[in-house]
């Protein structure tokens, strides 16, 4: 009897292991078929802003084509392209709503047909399992899980996330969420929507991950019915908001633009001119190179070659030229057209120089290659190149990566940045050192950036010519041979020619290359 029942209980046991195994099978099968049909909702978001490319994603809701993401994906968008995952594209045409506050924007795609996204009717409980689907640094249709962590009002949230601003309801989830999978959605094991993936942290507070609430959502887009469709232009373009929500921004604006004095903007006109020379040539090069690097772009390959570690494009430096890679067509199309467009506004720079200094050369080339910014020089300006983006913090501050070394800058907008994406080259004012508080991680010190306007270069180069005027008199200009001569007084000076007037007031033109050393040498004070 005792032999049968070890029997009957070894049997039962088998049973129910294999019973749980089973069960577990199905679960995950279900929870397979939930994302893999959840995902033909969910779009990659590709967005050309002001300033440079940014990535991000977001969600059908209606089947018209109407889709939901955030404000900062999408905020200073001058172009957006919509990416799905059966491997089609379509146009974002323009939004219908944009609250900053709850960082929902809803828009409208041309001529794409998706099935909708339902909405979860109830906020989910403390514990209940969400998916994060998105894009996270441009990887598409990826999905994490996770659970609910906590459900947070709006002033909890704002004294939680440091953000005086937020309104609404925000989701707290430990599922990874990285810069890209803003504007994606969270859902539940049914494949509704309950909230929308917005703010992240970063370093040791992993779980500390937000997004909006599906009732604000949902709100928004019966708000967007209500609406006329706005185009770029007219509405998002003109939204600056940085990309601070998906990327591990913990605070508010940290630092406020100093004012560049007067000295440091003069000291970098004085350094323009003694090497104006050297510096239209080093100009030219790098024309030259960007559009040599145009070609080589074309070229590359769309694939990440094993091991490179990179997330977009990689690069394998070779002995003769490098050879260049792209994660897909798409990454590459995007890069090629960033080059083409700044090879293309170098040459037209370029063009605008002239081999003799002007006011109008000398700001031209202070604003696009003047001389190089040392960082460790406070309360100067430098020509600022080859700086990396590593994150767009709020409205207008970033850190950028130059010369190996981070520092935090404050720029006019950070509408459109992305974090690894190359900053415009630009002259820069180093302000000092300054300590931030950043919370959860205390006080930091960092060297503080600020971007230098055009206007305020060109005002600073026309307050230098006006100084100390040199008087013009009337004297003998000699030909380049030495054999001619004549009486004159100087009127301007072009990029190719001479403007005298004789005793007779008759104008009298007169090409550059046919006068003489000395008297190129006196236009050049005259000038000044």
């Amino acid at each position: 009897m005792a032999i049968a029942m070890q029997k009957f209980l070894a049997l039962l046991i088998l049973t129910l292991n294999s019973l749980c195994l089973v069960g577990f099978a199905v679960a995950q099968n279900d929870l397979a078929d939930v994302i893999e049909q959840a995902e033909k909702s969910v779009l990659r978001i590709e967005v050309e802003g002001a300033q440079g490319d940014g990535l991000g994603s977001g969600y059908i809701v209606q089947d018209d084509g109407l889709f939901v993401t955030n404000v900062h994906v999408m905020a200073g968008a001058r172009k957006a392209i919509a990416h799905f995952s059966d491997g089609k594209t379509a146009r974002i045409t323009g939004t219908y709503v944009i609250d900053k506050n709850r960082d929902i924007c809803v828009c409208q795609l041309e001529d794409a047909k998706y099935p909708p996204i339902a909405f979860s009717t109830d906020t989910p409980r403390k514990g209940a399992s969400v998916i994060a689907l998105g894009a996270p640094h441009g990887l598409s249709f990826s999905a994490t899980t996770g659970i609910v962590s906590a459900i947070r009002g709006q002033k909890e949230a704002r004294q939680q996330m440091g953000r005086p601003q937020l309104e609404g309801t925000w989701i707290q989830v430990d599922a990874a969420l990285s810069p890209g999978n803003s504007g994606g959605p969270l859902i539940n094991q049914q494949g509704e929507v309950v909230g929308m993936s917005t703010l992240a942290s970063s370093g040791r507070a992993q779980n500390l991950n937000f997004g909006i609430s599906a009732e604000d959502i949902a709100t928004a887009v019966d708000t967007a019915k209500k609406r006329q469709l706005k185009n770029f232009a007219d509405g998002i373009a003109k939204v600056s908001m940085g990309e601070s929500h998906a990327g591990g921004a913990d605070s508010d604006s940290m630092i406020k633009r100093q004012s560049i004095p007067e000295s440091a903007l003069q000291q970098y006109i004085a350094a323009g001119k003694e090497q104006y020379k050297r510096l239209v040539n080093d100009f030219r090069k790098s024309s030259t190179k960007a559009t040599a690097l145009l070609r080589e772009y074309k070229k590359g390959e769309t694939f990440l070659p094993r091991g490179s570690g990179a997330s977009e494009m990689a690069v394998l430096r070779g002995k003769s030229k490098d050879k260049y890679f792209f994660r897909n067509e798409n990454v590459k199309k995007r890069r090629v057209k960033r080059q083409e467009e700044y090879a293309k506004r170098l040459s037209s720079v370029r063009k605008q120089l002239s081999s003799v200094m002007d006011d109008d050369s000398l700001a031209t080339l202070l604003l696009n290659g003047g001389p190089a910014l040392d960082p460790r020089s406070t309360r100067t300006i430098g020509f600022m190149e080859d700086a990396v983006v590593a994150h767009a913090y709020n409205d207008h501050e970033v850190i950028v990566v130059y010369e190996d070394v981070p520092f935090l800058m404050w720029m006019e907008s950070t509408a459109g940045l992305a974090m690894g994406s190359p900053l415009d080259p630009a002259p820069v004012y180093v302000a000092g050192t300054q300590t931030i508080r950043v919370t959860g991680k205390g006080p930091r010190s960092v060297t503080v950036l600020n971007s230098v306007s055009d206007a305020e270069i060109r005002a600073a180069v026309n307050a230098a010519s006006d100084e100390v005027p040199m008087e013009a008199e009337f004297r003998i200009w000699t030909d380049r041979s030495g054999k001619y001569t004549f009486e004159a007084i100087f009127v301007e000076a072009g990029a190719k020619q001479v403007v005298l007037k004789n005793r007779k007031d008759k104008i009298i033109t007169v090409p550059l290359s046919k006068l003489s050393q000395d008297d190129l040498d006196l236009i050049e004070q005259y000038k000044k």
